[in-house]
């Protein structure tokens, strides 16, 4: 008869001797001593709230930024297609470029009238500047469900025409 080592162990023991696997009987005071005695809870509670805040202001800072950088790329490209609009007669004389007041407003506003979610005033300075101002509204997201309102973003651009000959302007 073949005995294996643990049952010969247990044999040899003392009858009132505890089994070498049972724990200690003081070992579940031990246990409960060592656990965080809900600290990480607390520690949740306080920490989740400031970390979304955070992530709402990243999430919020950045799509405002992008509705910054929209206005003022549709005032540039306003100010573009309104710069183009020359004094036909003076241009093909070679007199030089002149804008035409009224067709250089009259383009940038159908280029602000086709841009969707914001508005937009055109002026013409000094004769041949023109100048396209835009304003749209961010509606904050995240931060909206704090109490954080509307932001507003703006977009300034202009544009004069320039006669240039072999890279010299005239």
């Amino acid at each position: 008869m073949r005995v294996s080592s643990s049952e010969a162990a247990r044999a040899a023991a003392p009858a009132d001797a505890a089994p070498s696997d049972a724990a200690p009987d003081d070992a579940a005071p031990a246990d409960a001593a060592r656990g965080d005695g809900g600290w990480v809870t607390v520690w949740l509670l306080v920490a989740m709230p400031i970390l979304l805040v955070m992530v709402g202001i990243g999430v919020d800072l950045v799509a405002q930024v992008q509705t910054q950088q929209r206005a003022q790329d549709v005032a540039a490209q306003a100010a573009r297609a309104a710069g183009e609009q020359l004094q036909a007669g003076q241009a093909m004389r070679g007199d030089g470029a002149a804008v035409d007041p009224a067709t250089a407003v009259q383009a940038a506003r159908a280029y602000l009238a086709a841009a969707t979610g914001l508005t937009g005033t055109v002026s013409v300075a000094g004769g041949d500047v023109v100048v396209v101002q835009t304003t749209a509204v961010y509606h904050p997201i995240v931060l909206g469900l704090v109490g954080v309102g509307d932001l507003r973003v703006t977009g300034t651009a202009r544009a004069r025409p320039v006669r240039a000959v072999d890279g010299v302007n005239r």
